[in-house]
């Protein structure tokens, strides 16, 4: 097998598996069980966390101001493990890299290799600091965008090192790129207010919809405390500890930055796909429109249903998706395309 495909095929089943961590943290999350073992990386002072009655009962002397929950424990543990083995997968990928000389000469290669190598290493030290400083909102926020990033490296590990066969370069004017660029820009910032929701507990914050509490009160948006990313150290913020008028700010601001967003990746997909000039990007610009549909009706959906497990993790998910996307679409502008002599 071509030394490039084998590359592509990693990165394809990192990009999957990485999708899948994701989603455990997220449910991990959702059920409170970030705190399900107080220790790291093992659990209660074991590689796997406790089975039996007995090593209930030894865990809990060894911490014995923590209660242990079995279910939380092992819901914590089974997304380290995976988290584990995604690890020693991109390991194994970035060896690769640097071992098959056809692939370390090229140039996206090098310089996504440490990228990811980087990336991996930070994200081990948040996933470490997200038990030992007690889920700190902005190491939290900060766990999850990582995620997110190393998901979209991975994807074009995949793309750009699987035989695709030779198109011409497309005239792209620098409108365009500047606008694909800002959409990744977006995108990412209005993850980091989900994430930002989901860390400091702020996701029923507000029980109506398209309005805080179905507009029966006013909300003054108190952005100054809703976005504090110095949070004291030491405090232990699981279930959140921000009053519900600060939560309620937080929730608003990321509806108001999902409108925005979805308005404006709304057009771009649009001029994608009724520009004739562009029909290349036609296809990713379908994509993006499907996306935002599913996007706006799962956020939907997890204020009217009260954030069911399955659609806030689907929710999550098909974020990712959609970052991951644009991603590939600016990836494809910025390799596909040559100079528009014109401007």
């Amino acid at each position: 097998m071509d030394k490039r495909r084998v590359i592509s095929l990693l990165a394809l089943i990192g990009f999957a598996l990485a999708l899948t961590v994701l989603g455990t943290g997220v449910a991990t999350r959702l059920v409170d069980a970030g705190l399900g073992c107080p220790d790291w990386p093992g659990c209660y002072g074991k590689i796997v966390a406790p089975l039996s009655a007995d090593a209930a009962t030894k865990a809990q002397l060894v911490y014995p101001n923590t209660p242990l929950e079995m279910h939380k424990a092992w819901m914590e543990m089974v997304h380290r493990y995976a988290a584990g083995t995604l690890g020693l997968l991109i390991l194994g990928l970035v060896l690769l890299c640097y071992r098959f000389q056809t692939v370390r000469s090229d140039t996206f290669n090098k310089i996504a290799a440490p990228v990811i190598l980087l990336l991996l290493g930070y994200q081990v030290i948040l996933g470490m600091w997200t038990v030992t400083l007690k889920l700190l909102p902005i190491i939290v926020s900060q766990h999850l965008l990582v995620a997110m990033s190393l998901i979209c490296i991975l994807w074009l590990f995949y793309w750009h090192n699987k035989k695709k066969p030779a198109s011409e370069a497309i005239l792209v004017p620098s409108i365009l790129k500047l606008s694909v660029l800002l959409a990744v820009i977006m995108i990412f910032i209005q993850n980091f207010l989900g994430v930002w929701t989901s860390s400091n507990y702020a996701a029923l914050s507000c029980s109506g919809f398209p309005f805080c509490n179905h507009g029966a009160e006013v909300i003054t948006l108190q952005l100054k405390q809703a976005f504090n990313v110095m949070s004291p150290v030491g405090i232990n913020y699981d279930g959140g500890v921000l009053s519900n008028e600060v939560r309620q700010s937080i929730q608003m601001t990321h509806r108001l930055g999902a409108l925005i967003v979805t308005v404006y990746l709304f057009l771009l997909a649009l001029w994608l796909r009724f520009d004739r000039r562009y029909q290349a990007f036609a296809n990713i610009g379908n994509m993006i429109l499907a996306l935002l549909l599913v996007q706006v009706s799962l956020g939907i959906s997890n204020v009217l249903f009260k954030l069911p497990i399955a659609i806030a993790i689907s929710h999550s998910l098909v974020a990712t998706v959609l970052l991951v996307s644009v991603v590939t679409l600016f990836y494809q502008i910025m390799t596909g395309s040559k100079k528009y002599e014109h401007l």
